[in-house]
């Protein structure tokens, strides 16, 4: 009797053993299932900031081409602005009416006395 007693505790011992652990088990197995949700958020987060940071990059690089083509253009203006004396000279002259007019205002300026132009010309007619 006394060894059929101890086996029956031994039993009831093992099957206590045997619901803490799984208990323990489904605990850990919970624990678990929130650590995997968690690193998956995290992950979801991690790769958000990854594409915020792709976009804030190219963002930089659209505002940085923006930025060299205002300044190239602006470089172009200025370049329009204050022409060398020979770029000048061809503007002024493709940009300058000719015909009867013009030919007349140069004739005119040329008689003028004291001109350079009439001083020449009276130079060469002496001559």
């Amino acid at each position: 009797a006394e060894e059929s007693r101890r086996e029956v505790d031994e039993k009831h011992l093992e099957t206590r053993d045997d619901v803490r652990l799984r208990k323990e088990m489904r605990e850990h197995h919970a624990q678990n299932q929130v650590l995997v949700q968690g690193a998956a958020e995290a992950q979801r987060e991690a790769a958000l900031l990854q594409a915020r940071a792709a976009m804030a990059q190219m963002k930089a690089r659209n505002l940085t081409l923006n930025a060299e083509v205002h300044q190239a253009h602006l470089d172009q203006k200025r370049s329009k602005l204050a022409p060398s004396a020979k770029e000048f000279e061809q503007v002024w002259l493709r940009e300058t009416p000719r015909g009867k007019e013009h030919d007349a205002d140069v004739a005119l300026w040329k008689s003028e006395p004291g001109s350079v132009q009439k001083q020449i010309s009276d130079n060469m007619t002496d001559s």
